[in-house]
């Protein structure tokens, strides 16, 4: 197998599938190595690392984790914060409304900073998010104070 281009290594960490290559290339593996890691097939880490698509959000925990970090930062509004939490537990908005006790639709609106929590949701949202941010502090990212462990299959380690 060539040798993979610096140019191609070096490039800005733009995208998801920028964040995929650069883990999968550091690593030494194949497309298909990182997608039976991450759960997905062959085409779609291709896709995503071409920046044809993004990962759907049920993919999202195994890219977390075959990462080892999170690439993205949710430290701004409670809405972005909150949207992090659900985008790196692949939950749906209906699955996260569940948990501060809010509608799907008023989630999504805080999600996208349509709305602000108000009342007693703000203090619903506000020990969420807080409760959330401490749960994540595990290690450090090198981007963006995330860490997670990251997990190679057996097969691809001795490949």
């Amino acid at each position: 197998m060539p040798p993979i281009a610096r140019s191609r290594r070096n490039r800005a960490l733009c995208t998801i599938g920028d964040h995929i290559r650069r883990r999968r290339l550091d690593l030494g593996l194949l497309q298909r190595h990182a997608a039976a890691a991450i759960g997905a097939d062959t085409a779609s880490v291709n896709n995503w690392e071409l920046a044809r698509t993004k990962p759907a959000l049920r993919f999202l925990p195994g890219v977390i984790r075959f990462l080892g970090y999170v690439p993205w930062t949710a430290d701004g509004s409670i809405g972005e914060r909150l949207l992090a939490y659900r985008q790196e537990r692949g939950l749906s908005q209906s699955a996260l409304a569940r948990l501060p006790g809010v509608d799907p639709g008023t989630l999504g609106r805080w999600e996208r900073g349509l709305r602000v929590p108000a009342g007693q949701y703000a203090r619903r949202a506000a020990a969420f998010v807080e409760s959330f941010h401490l749960r994540s502090l595990v290690g450090t990212n090198p981007l963006h104070g995330h860490e997670l462990g990251v997990s190679v299959p057996q097969a691809v380690q001795g490949s």
